[in-house]
């Protein structure tokens, strides 16, 4: 099955085709933005169902990121998501902003390691949810204050248990 998803849950504006059947991604395309992105979003999915040389009728699921994140991004995400998934009949599956972070690391990096998704919110504090070596999430996702998490840097992995 052909999974379209959409992401404008934080300072960018992302879509992504992906392949159940080939267990990977088709085409991604991501683009920084802190404004336009009900502006961009739209052609930026026709760009990324170009370059993995398909048409809206292949979707057979769409997929949008629910939060955190800002609060006009959610709402331009999930308005076009929903607008493209009823107008296709198709369904329409929602992802929070970490498991996306946490499913976003190449396997070679996350294999056989825990994690901790991050995601900084723009009142100095940060979203966190740790996951395990299997990428199930732990119970826990929690808000901190930014002063109080140690410097990381993005895709670091700690050994796990």
């Amino acid at each position: 099955m052909i999974t379209l998803g959409i992401d404008t849950a934080t300072s960018a504006c992302a879509c992504a085709v992906w392949s159940a059947g080939e267990g990977r991604a088709l085409a991604v395309r991501a683009e920084a933005m802190t404004r336009g992105q009900a502006e961009r979003l739209i052609p930026l999915v026709q760009e990324t169902l170009a370059a993995a040389g398909l048409g809206f009728d292949a979707i057979g699921r769409y997929a949008a990121v629910v939060g955190p994140g800002t609060f006009t991004g959610l709402r331009i995400g999930l308005a076009a998501a929903r607008g493209l998934a009823l107008a296709a009949d198709r369904p329409l599956l929602g992802v929070t902003s970490l498991e996306a972070a946490a499913r976003g690391l190449d396997v070679g990096d996350r294999d056989g390691r825990t994690l901790l998704a991050c995601i900084e919110s723009r009142r100095d504090e940060l979203f966190v949810q740790p996951w395990g070596a299997d990428l199930a999430p732990w119970p826990t996702r929690q808000r901190c204050c930014r002063r109080t998490c140690p410097p990381m840097r993005p895709g670091y992995c700690r050994r796990g248990p």
